[in-house]
């Protein structure tokens, strides 16, 4: 059971190239994966906090450290 949804962002290239990384999968393959999602937009409807997780680290940390 959940009190609290949480949304971590970060750009669609790079969570392109993060997918391919990890997986060791194709651009393409990456890609159609990204497309089966749902967009932000309809993502952000629904949680209570987002955490951007498109740089530095220590930052997102740093807020997830304050939330809890």
């Amino acid at each position: 059971i959940c009190t609290e949804i949480w949304l971590v962002k970060c750009t669609k290239e790079l969570q392109k190239k993060r997918l391919i990384k990890r997986d060791k999968i194709s651009e393409k393959e990456a890609y159609e994966i990204l497309n089966l999602q749902l967009s932000f937009e309809e993502k952000r409807k629904h949680p209570d906090f987002i955490l951007d997780n498109s740089d530095d680290q220590n930052k997102w940390i740093n807020t997830i450290r304050e939330l809890i």
